[in-house]
């Protein structure tokens, strides 16, 4: 529902456009969050993307509320729901502008993997030491064995 911003809504067109900010929100923060987990950047473009289109078409409705100088609760509920579309839009970019950043931060070793074929140049990026068949290389770093096995204190775990 697009409306026109000189046009009176009624109390219901108003919780029904509500209703549908608040869905949209839902889906472009849910992206953006997920997004900082995957490293997505296609997904929290999707989130900004989703939350840029309903910005615009809600910011047409809330000029057309201003002009009319009228105040109701369906009219409360729907500024209520613009202001966490701004506040989900901001997340939104902030998230696209973190996986950008990593992005950018690791493109030389991504870069160097595919030219090379060598995924040491990655694991030296993620902590490793790059050597792959040593068997230093564990989580734990450098094992007693050379299996990688957590470092011991002496006694028994259990």
């Amino acid at each position: 529902m697009n409306p026109m911003p000189n046009k009176n809504l009624t109390d219901k067109e108003y919780l029904s456009l509500a209703k549908s900010l608040a869905r949209t929100s839902a889906i472009a923060i849910i992206c953006a969050a997920v997004s900082m987990f995957i490293g997505g950047i296609a997904l929290s473009t999707v989130g900004v993307l989703v939350a840029l289109v309903s910005f615009v078409s809600a910011r047409k409705v809330v000029q057309g509320i201003s002009q009319e100088n009228q105040s109701t609760a369906a009219i409360d509920e729907y500024l209520a729901a613009y202001s966490r579309l701004k506040a989900t839009l901001i997340a939104a970019v902030f998230a696209l502008i973190i996986n950008v950043a990593s992005v950018a931060y690791i493109w030389p070793q991504i870069q160097e993997y595919l030219a090379t074929g060598d995924p040491s140049s990655l694991s030296q990026m993620l902590g490793g030491n790059g050597s792959s068949n040593n068997g230093s290389s564990g989580f734990w770093g450098s094992g007693s064995s050379g299996t990688g096995s957590a470092p011991s204190s002496g006694g028994s775990f259990w």
